[in-house]
């Protein structure tokens, strides 16, 4: 049974919206990123009112960290969904194809990368940083075991340096 299965009409619509507020937010930033974003530019692109996108995200910072959120989201479930059949250097390859894929189609903004202020506020939201560990212990994993067996370069850092 679906998410949606369990949820009443009004609970369905109101994810639904909040889905398509994270799509518009996914598209504004890789385009015009955060600091020229406003909560005006999500609202219009999807058709509510400010207020309306207030009732789902209490900020510019929140909305952020949610759609940045479902991307590290969108990234563990595509490494938890590869067959175990692969070896750690397919599955690491495979998730760069996808990581490519995904940032080709305009779903992947390079924020925290980019912006030292958006990286500031990413690191308060500990929800993200939570996934962003949880990511990133799983990327080590692969790494290690793709070394192991000789795949990948040894002198490779298995460790990802996580930026504050």
């Amino acid at each position: 049974m679906s998410i949606f299965g369990k949820l009443s009409f009004k609970d369905q619509a109101f994810k639904l919206r909040e889905d398509s507020i994270l799509d518009a937010t996914t598209g504004i930033l890789a385009t015009k990123g955060f600091d020229l974003m406003t909560m005006d530019d999500v609202a219009n692109l999807i058709g509510i009112s400010k207020p309306s996108l207030y009732k789902h995200f209490k900020s510019k910072e929140e909305l952020v960290g949610s759609t940045m959120i479902r991307l590290l989201d969108g990234a563990s479930a595509q490494l938890e969904q590869l067959p175990d059949i692969l070896s750690a250097k397919e599955k690491l390859s495979a998730l760069l194809e996808w990581a490519l894929r995904v940032r080709l189609e305009g779903g992947m903004p390079f924020l925290p990368s980019t912006s030292v202020p958006v990286r500031e506020m990413l690191m308060r939201n500990l929800k993200y940083v939570g996934k962003v560990l949880k990511l990133n212990a799983q990327l080590e994993k692969l790494v290690q075991q793709a070394q192991k067996k000789g795949e990948l370069n040894a002198d490779l850092p298995t460790h990802p340096q996580f930026a504050i």
